[in-house]
């Protein structure tokens, strides 16, 4: 017997086997369903995005002069980026633990 009767010595010629049952294409499509890798700063930028907006609008909501108003929200929005950027990443977490 030859080696290129399995295909173990050449993959070239080597036909793949799909599963054909139904619940298999589902199972395709779930496996590489993931969240796609974002930067550690785009991700801290957002979050300050949204801090800032939600802290100007309800600032203005409560009372707040807009200058007052969008030095602060501006100031605790530049926190947070810091925040997120710097300790926003959680450490890798050890196998077995």
């Amino acid at each position: 017997m030859d080696e290129s009767d399995t295909g173990s010595a050449n993959t070239f010629g080597a036909r793949v086997l799909r599963d054909t049952r139904p619940e298999s294409f589902f199972y395709d499509l779930l496996v590489h369903l993931r969240a796609p890798s974002v930067d550690k700063g785009v991700s801290a930028f957002l979050w300050a995005l949204f801090f800032f907006v939600y802290l100007f609008f309800g600032s203005l909501a409560v009372g707040v002069d807009k200058g007052p108003a969008f030095i602060f929200s501006a100031l605790a929005g530049f926190g947070i980026f810091l925040f997120v950027r710097i300790l926003g990443d959680a450490p890798p977490r050890r196998a077995g633990s």
